[in-house]
């Protein structure tokens, strides 16, 4: 009987001790999201970024798929030069928010026009998001700011 109570405690032992570095590792993995609740917090990460975006934002409900595509994995790979990671999130639904940015400067001195911002949020959380041009020789890039650093 001592035996086997003994055999029970080392292995609750060990179960905590395995399960306090696991809470460790993923506490330490990763900085918390930034807030992007309201428009006006989506807003102020933006200028945070360097950018300037015109009024008004277009909404749209996305679930981030269960099991990554590889275009899903090539665009969380732009996440993740971004310092986020989409894989964290898979199968929850999330919300895309789209900004026509201002001011995302073009080789002349000038400006790009019809460049957009996406942020995706979980929970009022940003979670990722990208800055692209439709134009035909157009790009999409992850959220950096206007200097070249990422948005961490």
């Amino acid at each position: 009987m001592k035996q086997k109570l003994r055999i029970i405690v080392i292995m609750l032992t060990m179960l905590i001790a395995i399960s306090t570095v696991m809470v460790i590792a993923l506490a330490a993995s990763g900085q918390t999201p930034p807030d992007g609740s309201t428009e006006e917090q989506r807003r102020e990460y933006i200028s945070t970024l360097g950018y300037r975006c015109a009024e008004g934002e277009q909404a749209r409900n996305i679930v981030i798929p269960a099991h990554f595509t590889e275009v899903y994995e090539n665009y969380n790979q732009l996440q993740l030069q971004s310092g986020f990671d989409l894989s964290r999130y898979k199968g929850d639904s999330a919300i895309c928010y789209t900004y026509s940015i201002t001011n995302y400067p073009d080789p002349t001195g000038g400006f790009y026009r019809d460049i957009k911002l996406t942020l995706i949020t979980v929970g009022g959380k940003i979670v990722g998001g990208d800055i692209s041009s439709a134009a035909l020789d157009g790009f999409m890039e992850g959220l950096s700011c206007r200097d070249g650093t990422t948005s961490e």
